[in-house]
């Protein structure tokens, strides 16, 4: 096949990607669905996620060597942005991205690794990662066994088992903490979107098998995957929602009048609406363009830092604009908006802020910089 007859081939699969997704959004997610996932103590309808699994979604992010469905970052983003528009409650970038491309990313992972895999792309269980970050005093891990308390772990309440790892002496083994080992708590929290998360407790747990044991370099490569997967799923979501929020927002001033006119037809207010559309699409093309370097295999850090850093920008202004233009309805239960202003609210700080992606981009661009400059 050529160059050429491929690159169409891919675009033709990307395209029904992106419209089942809209199908699914359209005549499987409605309101109602989406009120059961808001009101289910784990943030998830164990029905919906059978669903993404039937349809292939929890395999897009792991190799088709390994069972999935080619790991591609622009499919990924081709289903999420549908799945934005439609307020997705269930955990899809971290329970359905991260996790699965974690363990395709790692090399020689044992049977066990393996088929955990194969029963998250199947849908049977649930996946969540414990950052290093949520669980530092872990790391200490006294005669086999672990006790501390973990920071928020998005998309883990409800999971069946949490990827936790441990470094030690240049290497890192990886552990799957499976919900039922005796000493392991989970609280479940509730994000300011309705999502939900999790802190775990561990007292005297005993830590099981390992999944994986392998050199710092090799589980830093299969972390950047992961979460460059993650990053750009939950831009293309942003990206969504953030359509969603500013069509709401068009439609309402078209309806609300003032003055004998309807409110969209001041020009202040139609200039706010274009620099939103701008917005967005200066956003979209961005994750697109970054979602084609990773696929190409192009280890660039400064894509993925741009692209965050432009997400967490135009996700703060779309919700903004969004509760300034509908006013104080904007935040109310009544209003359609204020669950997509929760969402964007949170999705300008969810995977680092405005700030820490641009300080990640000169970083990347530029080198670190010293602490204290010399004059």
């Amino acid at each position: 096949m050529t160059s050429n007859a491929s690159d169409e081939a891919l675009r033709e699969t990307r395209d029904m990607l992106a419209e089942s997704a809209r199908r699914f959004a359209e005549r499987g997610y409605g309101a109602d669905v989406r009120a059961a996932s808001l009101a289910h103590p784990e943030g998830c309808v164990p029905g919906v996620w059978a669903q993404l699994a039937e349809l292939g979604w929890l395999a897009l992010a792991v190799p088709e060597d390994l069972g999935g469905f080619g790991g591609r970052a622009a499919d990924l983003c081709a289903v999420a942005e549908p799945l934005g528009m439609a307020g997705l409650n269930e955990p899809f970038a971290e329970a359905g991205v991260r996790a699965p491309a974690l363990l395709a990313a790692l090399p020689d992972t044992n049977d066990a690794g393996a088929r955990l895999l194969a029963a998250a792309m199947a849908g049977e269980i649930r996946l969540a990662c414990i950052a290093a970050s949520a669980a530092r005093d872990w790391n200490a891990c006294q005669e086999g066994q672990i006790t501390g308390r973990s920071d928020v772990v998005p998309g883990g309440a409800g999971a069946d088992a949490w990827l936790w790892a441990r470094a030690e002496a240049g290497e890192v083994t990886l552990f799957a903490l499976a919900r039922d080992l005796p000493g392991l708590q989970a609280q479940a929290c509730t994000l300011i979107d309705g999502q939900r998360a999790v802190r775990l407790s561990a007292q005297s747990v005993t830590v099981p098998a390992p999944l994986w044991r392998g050199s710092a370099d090799a589980w830093r490569a299969a972390v950047a995957r992961a979460d460059a997967l993650a990053l750009l799923t939950h831009s293309a979501m942003g990206v969504g929602t953030m359509r969603r929020a500013r069509t709401l927002t068009q439609d309402y001033l078209s309806t609300r009048r003032q003055f004998g006119q309807t409110v969209v037809r001041n020009q202040v207010v139609q200039h706010r609406l274009v620099d939103l559309l701008v917005e967005i699409e200066e956003a979209d093309a961005l994750v697109q363009a970054t979602a084609e370097r990773v696929d190409a295999g192009i280890d660039d850090p400064r894509w993925l830092a741009a692209t965050g850093a432009t997400l967490a920008a135009a996700a703060r202004h779309v919700w903004q604009e969004t509760v300034q233009l509908h006013g104080a309805i904007g935040i109310t239960q009544e209003c359609e908006a204020a669950p997509l202003v929760r969402r964007l609210a949170l999705a300008s700080v969810q995977h680092g802020t405005e700030a820490h992606h641009l300080a990640r981009l000169a970083d990347a661009s530029l080198g670190p910089l010293p602490l204290h400059a010399s004059h």
